[in-house]
C-alpha cells in the first residue's frame, strides 16, 4: 500500500492548493487511486478503509469522517480529475488509442519471423493484434 498510495513533495504540493480537509484527502484519494488502478473511479470513496486511514494520516486530517462531504458535489471531482490529468500527464484512453495502435503495430512487425518461429509463437501463445488490443482496452458504456 505504500507503495502507490505514498504522497510525494510533488503531490503534497498539488493537493495542499485544496481548502478543506475533505477536498484535500478526495483529490488525494483520486490521485491515488489511479495511479494504482489506472483510471478515476465511478465513486472515489469505493476504496478499503486502510486506503482513506492511510491519506489521512499522511495529511495530518483529524476527522476522516469528512471524506463523505467529498462527493456532495459533483463538479469537484471532475474538475479535481482534470487537474490530475494535467499535472501528471494523463490522457484519455480515446484521445491516444490511434497513436497506440500505430505503436503497437510498429513493435509487432519490427523483429522478422521466420517460419519456424511463427508456427512455434502460434502453437504455444496469442499475439494480439493491434484491433484486438483496441476492442480489449475501449472504456465500457
Amino acid at each position: 500500500m505504500e507503495k502507490m498510495f505514498f504522497l510525494d513533495d510533488a503531490d503534497r504540493k498539488l493537493i495542499g492548493r485544496r481548502r478543506g480537509d475533505q477536498h484535500r484527502l478526495g483529490f488525494a484519494l483520486q490521485l491515488t487511486t489511479t495511479r494504482f488502478v489506472g483510471r478515476f473511479l465511478p465513486d472515489p470513496l469505493e476504496v478499503p478503509a486502510e486506503v482513506i486511514d492511510y491519506l489521512t494520516d499522511q495529511l495530518g486530517v483529524a476527522d476522516v469522517s469528512q471524506i463523505k462531504q467529498y462527493t456532495e458535489q459533483r463538479q469537484t471531482q471532475f474538475d479535481h480529475q482534470d487537474e490530475i490529468k494535467k499535472a501528471y500527464g494523463l490522457r484519455e484512453f480515446s484521445a491516444v488509442e490511434a497513436e497506440f495502435a500505430t505503436w503497437v503495430d510498429a513493435r509487432a512487425t519490427q523483429q522478422p519471423v521466420t517460419d519456424r518461429a511463427r508456427h512455434s509463437r502460434a502453437s504455444s501463445s496469442h499475439l494480439a493484434h493491434a484491433s484486438q488490443i483496441r476492442s480489449i482496452c475501449r472504456p465500457r458504456q
